[in-house]
């Protein structure tokens, strides 16, 4: 019930969960933008499967990633429901979690974020449980946050595409100057 990955296997893995979704995928994000996973996600999307992703409220509108902003709106366009969340413990408190519930009977967690760095390049853990108890207990946990998460509106899209966009030009006359 409880399989371990990493490095080259980790992907692999991901794909098998993604293609074979049935009906739901819900979890927790910090950062996500892997396009092989995004591709299949939002195809099952358009097929009904129903989505329900929580992000990082910080890192949604200010990712570091350079194409979170576009494929989580991919993902909203395809009907998924996205919320936000900071914890309420102030400072510089983040939503770390990098979890995800496949048909709530499997989860897929571990260190390692749904990105282009933490499936190809990082040294990263993966765990695949699919112990029905614990798959249980993740579920309630992730219901518990969504009740408490901000629904993601239009307005919030406009905000993370804004700044992504920003984070483009700057990034661009940073290295005409170099140059």
């Amino acid at each position: 019930p409880v399989e371990f990955f990493t490095g080259k296997d980790m992907l692999p893995a991901f794909i098998e969960e993604l293609t074979g979704i049935e009906s739901s995928i819900c979890g927790l994000q910090y950062q996500s933008d892997h396009t092989q996973c995004f591709v299949q996600l939002v195809i099952k999307l358009a097929r009904g499967v129903k989505g329900r992703i929580i992000f990082d409220r910080n890192n949604f509108m200010h990712s570091s990633c350079a194409r979170q902003a576009p494929r989580v709106k991919e993902l909203v366009d395809a009907g998924c429901e996205v919320r936000l969340l900071r914890p309420s413990h102030g400072g510089f408190s983040v939503m770390h979690v990098k979890m995800l519930i496949f048909d709530n009977k499997v989860v897929l967690t571990g260190s390692v974020n749904m990105t282009h760095n933490g499936l190809e390049n990082n040294k990263e853990h993966l765990y695949r449980i699919a112990e029905p108890i614990v798959v249980a207990e993740m579920l309630a946990d992730f219901e518990k946050d969504w009740k408490g998460a901000e629904l993601v509106t239009a307005l919030h899209i406009d905000q993370m595409m804004s700044n992504w966009q920003k984070r483009g030009e700057k990034a661009r006359e940073e290295r005409e100057r170099s140059a």
